[in-house]
């Protein structure tokens, strides 16, 4: 254990919000934008200073376990989208639309057909200047 003075053990708190409130407010909020600090404003005093309701009373653990099951739910969205990115990625990674290459066929690059190739093909079909 180790024994403060009652100033500074309340600038060695977890929250520069609430260290900055106490004393050596300047230095404390230079200190955590040049650390780049995130107050996750857990206890009474930052919630007071920025305007929030305190966390405290019985519906503090309903705001946790609903932004929990929130971000879960944000995470399983994200990567159900990337996933389904990844599918269309792959059915159209090897195929050009007709309106790009202007025939009336399915039209299908294959891997090793350069893009300098294929430049200098709708160059020559469709008169575009690169």
């Amino acid at each position: 254990p180790l024994l403060l003075g009652i100033s500074k053990s309340a600038v060695e708190t977890d929250s520069f919000l609430s260290a900055a409130s106490f004393q050596e407010t300047a230095r404390v909020l230079t200190e955590a934008a040049v650390r780049g600090k995130v107050d996750k404003l857990e206890g009474l005093k930052e919630n007071v200073i920025i305007g929030k309701l305190i966390p405290a009373g019985t519906g503090r653990n309903f705001d946790r376990e609903t932004s929990r099951r929130i971000e879960e739910r944000a995470m399983e969205l994200k990567e159900i989208r990337e996933e389904k990115a990844r599918e269309l990625a792959e059915a159209t990674a090897n195929r050009l639309p007709d309106e790009i290459l202007g025939s009336n066929a399915d039209v299908h690059v294959s891997s090793a057909e350069s893009a300098l190739a294929l430049a200098e093909r709708m160059k020559s079909e469709h008169n575009f200047d690169f």
